[in-house]
Order: C-alpha cells, then structure tokens, then sequence
C-alpha cells in the first residue's frame, strides 16, 4: 500500500473553523503509527479525511489500492489521485464511541452485510482472542443490551473482518480494561504484522505508542508537529496526587445489592459505601458490571434485591436521590443534540445553586468562548466529554460519579481536571466515585478502591 498526501487541509466554511492545517505526510505499508495530540488538535479530524469519510477537506492525495490476499500476497488494484469514493472498500475506522457505530434497532448478526458471521470463521477466532465466547448470544442481541466494553471488542472484529489496507483506531481501547485493552491492541498488531496493512492508532497512552509503534505522529493546532522514531518521542511527567480526607462520615451506602439479567448475575449481595470528601475508585473488566453499579447508585437502574441508604437514610423513592449525579461514559448520547453548549451548561447552572457562572465552567474545562455556540457533536470528543463534567459539577452535587469519564482526554489535561476536581471537593465536601480501567490513575487518587469480578467486589 501506498499513501501519500500533500497539502491536506480540513476547514468548515460555514463555521469558518480549519480543523487541519497543511499536512503532508505518506503512510508506508506496515506501519503501525502512533497518533497522539490534545484533545481538539485535529487527530480524529485528519483521520476520517485519510478514511474517505470526511469530504470537508482540499489537497492532494495519492492512494495505491491494495487488495490483501493472505495466501497470495498483495495484488495491486487501482491508483488515482482524490479516490476516496473508492478509498472506504479498503479502510476500516474503529470509531471511540461503539453506541454510535452500530444501529440500534438491528441485531449484530444483522449489522455487517455481506458477512454471514455465524458462519465466519475470522468471527469464531476474533471472538476467542477478545474474550466473546458466547457468540451466538452476541450476535442474537441488540446493541443497547451490551456493555460498552462489549460493544467495542465487536466492532473492532467488524473492522478487521473487512480484511482493510488501512485500519484507523480511534482511542478503540479507552473504554476497555486494562488486560482485554492489551489483548485487543495485541489483536490490532497480529492483524498489521501478518497482512501487511497499515494501522493509525489515535490515542492518549503516549507509553504504550512507544511500545507498539514504529512512528509517533504529533498533533497540535491541526499540524502534525512531530513525525518520527519513538525512540525520540519525550514523554511527560505527571504526577497524580491524592486529596486529603480525613474521617468524615457516611455519605452513600449500598446493602446487599443484587441485580441479574437474562439469567445472568451481575451483582451478587454487594455491600459498598463511600465517605462524604472521599474519592472511592471501581475497576473491573468490560461487562462485569461496573457500570450497573454506578447506575444503581444513581438510581438509573433499580436493584432486584438490597437497600441503599443516603445520609443514614434509606431511600425509597426516586426524588430521594437528589444530589447525586452521574456523567456518562458516552458523552456524546448524554448531551441534548438539539442544544448549543451554552444551553447544556446554563441548564445545568440553573439546577445548581448558581455559584457557577459560563465564564467559571468555561476555565474549570479549559475550554474557549467559542464552544458555546456549537451543538455537542461539532466538538472533538476529550472536548465533548469535558462538557460533559463541565455540566455535571455545575449542578453542584454532594456524590458524583464518573463512568469512565475521564478517558479520552489527553494526560496533561486529565491531571489539570483532577486538580480542578480536587479542588472543587476541599470547597465544597462533595465525594466522588470513579469508575474506570485506568488503574494507575485509581491507585493513585483514590482513598479507597475496589475490584468487581463476577459479581463480587473485592479490595
């Protein structure tokens, strides 16, 4: 394979807004490139122009179409310049946020046409890899009865079994645990090194990029600033600190909570409880139920069995849980798509007590002015994901939870969030669940941490 491109830029006439600028570059067969830069700095943007998917875009590129043949090798189809209707046959793109990719009123079996998957053999040994042993019950469910983490193994089998040249990884790992993260990258390299195609992976783990790749690419500002050798790449060093708690009484407890599902057991008599001015960290593989915990804690969902009690008070009713707020993993569903950012946060400011202003949510998610007037869905996704807390801490709640929110947000930004969050806690005695597979993160924040495996949680 053979790409080469010169002089790409990506703007949007209507807003005025150049997302890349004047990029030249070529993508040799084999590589496996490490796409790294701040939230907003025109990765995804310069991805899903290479893809064939963003047309918003004007230069020069040179597109050898290959065809991968694993017994015959590589056989030559077709080259042209500006092919990117005959681009998308041949590149995959594994999209960060697995909810939006599949369409939600089809089954999987039914979501990748063309591909008998009950019978496809890549399907049965991507499913052993990646941990999806129950195949016939995913292919027979719809995408809202799956976990995220699911949902996102399954998508990148959908991206591999289209036997692509170029395969794009959108942060595909973030909302996976740290094991089947690896075992899912380890599947992504297999794939690169025994076909020969091309990989662009887009994310924030600038260690494991030295590790996997053979090129680091730098984006700020919507240039590739830096296109080189690992080995070279500086990484940055970013401490995580821990906020101080002292003995504070019980905020949120959780007896005996048991949930099933379709015969399955995703809680089994948990007993949890976290401290007011406490952080209290969740981790667990995809699907063990992490999520459903934190959901039952906000009374998003209901437990079959158990009691929850909030300021030594059992809660009965839904009204009863005020207080408590919940950022979703998926930051784009949970943003109205029908609002302007500056009616998501002035929402939020008017549920609070009104101690927060646009211009003070504006600085605590070091975002600009500009965003306000943007539906969620023109944002990248570590800027839509810091509206997303942005709202969240406007409503100025006694417990939040974060599902995995902090994932796909850039280290130096995360670290400036987490002392902003840590901050916020030592004025105001709000506590914090964090939910996440960023064990180092967890370890190093949180007073108090907890594993879920099947069912149980264990310290």
């Amino acid at each position: 394979m053979r790409y080469h491109i010169e002089h790409l830029t990506v703007s949007y006439p209507a807003t005025e807004f150049t997302a890349v600028q004047d990029v030249s570059i070529e993508i040799r067969e084999g590589d496996f490139i490490g796409l790294l830069g701040s939230s907003g700095s025109g990765k995804s943007q310069l991805s899903l122009a290479l893809s064939g998917l963003n047309t918003f875009y004007h230069g020069d590129i040179a597109f050898a179409v290959c065809q991968m043949d694993l017994e015959n090798g590589i056989s030559i189809l077709n080259s042209a310049q500006n092919l990117k209707s005959q681009m998308i046959p041949y590149v995959s793109y594994i999209f960060q946020n697995p909810s939006s990719y599949f369409n939600p009123v089809l089954k999987i079996k039914n979501q990748l046409p063309g591909v008998d998957l009950a019978r496809s053999e890549d399907w049965n040994n991507y499913g052993d890899l990646l941990e999806l042993n129950e195949r016939e019950k995913f292919l027979n469910s719809y995408p809202y009865e799956l976990s995220g983490g699911e949902l996102q193994r399954i998508a990148v089998i959908f991206g591999l079994l289209r036997k692509p040249v170029l395969v794009v990884a959108d942060e595909m790992e973030s909302s996976l645990g740290e094991r089947l993260a690896i075992k899912t990258l380890d599947v992504l390299k297999s794939y690169q090194e025994k076909t020969g195609a091309a990989v662009i992976w887009i994310t924030h783990d600038q260690v494991k990029a030295k590790e996997l790749c053979n090129r680091i690419w730098l984006m700020d500002a919507g240039k590739i600033v830096y296109d080189g050798d690992p080995e070279n790449y500086p990484l940055p060093h970013l401490p995580y600190q821990k906020v101080q708690s002292g003995h504070e009484p019980v905020l949120l407890e959780l007896k005996n909570i048991s949930k099933r599902w379709d015969g399955h057991t995703f809680l089994d008599k948990i007993h949890f409880e976290v401290h007011k001015n406490e952080i209290v960290g969740i981790i667990g593989d995809s699907g063990s139920g992490k999520s459903t915990l934190a959901k039952i804690m906000a009374n998003i969902e209901r437990p079959d069995s158990g009691e929850i009690v909030l300021n030594q008070k059992q809660i009965i009713y839904p009204s009863e849980f005020k207080g408590i707020v919940y950022a979703f993993q998926d930051s784009l569903s949970a943003c109205n798509p029908r609002f302007s950012c500056r009616k998501i946060l002035n929402e939020a400011i008017h549920l609070g007590a009104a101690h927060w202003t646009l211009n003070s949510l504006l600085e605590f998610g070091h975002l600009p002015a500009s965003v306000l007037d943007k539906k969620a869905i023109e944002l990248s996704g570590g800027m839509r994901q810091r509206l997303n807390l942005m709202r969240c801490i406007a409503t100025e709640p006694k417990l939040l939870i974060l599902d995995e929110t902090l994932n796909g947000i850039h280290l130096d930004l995360q670290m400036q969030l987490i002392h902003l969050i840590h901050q916020y806690m030592q004025s105001s005695q709000m506590s914090l669940v964090l939910v996440s597979h960023q064990i180092d993160l967890v370890r190093a924040i949180c007073h108090r941490s907890y594993q879920i495996r099947e069912g149980q949680l264990y310290t």
